[in-house]
C-alpha cells in the first residue's frame, strides 16, 4: 500500500514546474553554487533513481517496480528538459545585460576592446568566454564574425554570438556606429526574452491542468479504498491488475511529458 501511494504521488508531482527559479533565487542570495554541493545532489538523485524502483519492487511486486521505473524515467527526462530551459533563459538574460553594458560603454566613448573586456568581467562564464574571444580578436585586428560563428547550435540564445559577429562586421565594414548596431542586437534579444517569459506565464494554466489530471489516479485509489472496493489489492495482487498499473503509469507519464513539451517548445 505504501509503495503504491508513493508511486501515485510521484506520478502526480511529475508535471510540476522545475526548480530553475528556486535555484536562481538561491544563487542570488548565497552566491554561486558550490561544486561539492552540486555533486552531492547529483549523487543523491542518482541513488534515488537506481534504488527507488528496486525498493518499490520488493515492497509491492514486479508491477510496482516496473511502474516506478516508468515514472522515474519520465521525471528524469522532464527534469533534464527543465534544467536546459532554465540554463537557456539564464544565458539569454546574461547576453542581454552584457550587450547593454557594452553599448553603454561604447556610447560613453570607450575603446571597443576595453568596452568588451569590461562587459566580459561582469558576465557569466559562457558569455564571458565568448566576449574575451571578441576582445582578443579586436586587439589582434582579426575577423570577429568568423571568430563567433557557431554553426549547428539551437536554442533561444544560440544565435546571439553569430548575430553579434555579423553586427560587428557590418559596423566596421560600412562605417556605422558600433553602439547603434549592437544596440539593435540587444533590443532583439530583449524582445525574444520577453516573449519567452510571456509564453511561460500563459502556459501556467495548461501546466496546472496537467498537474490536476495526473493527480486524479491517486484520488481514485483513495476513493476506491474508502468504499471498500480494494483497488490496491487488485493492482498489486493480480496479473491483470499489474498490467493495468504499468499501462496506467506509462500513459500518465507520457501525457505529463507531452504537456511539458507543448508548453515549453517555444523557448527550447
Amino acid at each position: 500500500m505504501f509503495g503504491l501511494i508513493t508511486l501515485a504521488i510521484g506520478t502526480a508531482l511529475l508535471p510540476l514546474p522545475g526548480g530553475g527559479a528556486v535555484r536562481r533565487l538561491r544563487r542570488g542570495a548565497a552566491g554561486p553554487e558550490r561544486g561539492l554541493g552540486g555533486r552531492a545532489t547529483r549523487h543523491a538523485t542518482g541513488a534515488f533513481v537506481l534504488l527507488g524502483p528496486a525498493v518499490a519492487g520488493l515492497v509491492g511486486g514486479w508491477a510496482l517496480g516496473v511502474s516506478s521505473v516508468v515514472v522515474l524515467l519520465g521525471w528524469w527526462a522532464r527534469r533534464g528538459a527543465s534544467r536546459r530551459i532554465a540554463r537557456t533563459l539564464d544565458v539569454t538574460r546574461d547576453w542581454c545585460a552584457s550587450l547593454g553594458r557594452l553599448v553603454a560603454d561604447l556610447r560613453s566613448g570607450a575603446h571597443p576592446e576595453a568596452a568588451v573586456r569590461r562587459a566580459a568581467a561582469d558576465s557569466g562564464s559562457e558569455v564571458s568566454a565568448l566576449l574575451d574571444r571578441v576582445a582578443a580578436t579586436v586587439h589582434l585586428g582579426g575577423d570577429v564574425e568568423r571568430q563567433l560563428a557557431r554553426p549547428g547550435a539551437t536554442g533561444l540564445s544560440s544565435d546571439v554570438p553569430a548575430r553579434l559577429g555579423r553586427a560587428w562586421s557590418l559596423a566596421t565594414t560600412h562605417g556605422l556606429p558600433l553602439a547603434l548596431v549592437l544596440d539593435a542586437v540587444r533590443c532583439d534579444v530583449a524582445h525574444r526574452l520577453r516573449f519567452a517569459d510571456n509564453v511561460r506565464a500563459r502556459m501556467a494554466g495548461p501546466r496546472a491542468t496537467g498537474t490536476l489530471l495526473a493527480g486524479l489516479p491517486l484520488l481514485a485509489l483513495g476513493l476506491g479504498e474508502a468504499v471498500g472496493a480494494g483497488p490496491v489489492a487488485v493492482l498489486l495482487g493480480t496479473s491483470a491488475g499489474g498490467a493495468l498499473l504499468v499501462a496506467g503509469s506509462l500513459l500518465v507519464t507520457t501525457g505529463s511529458w507531452w504537456i511539458h513539451h507543448l508548453t515549453t517548445r517555444t523557448i527550447r
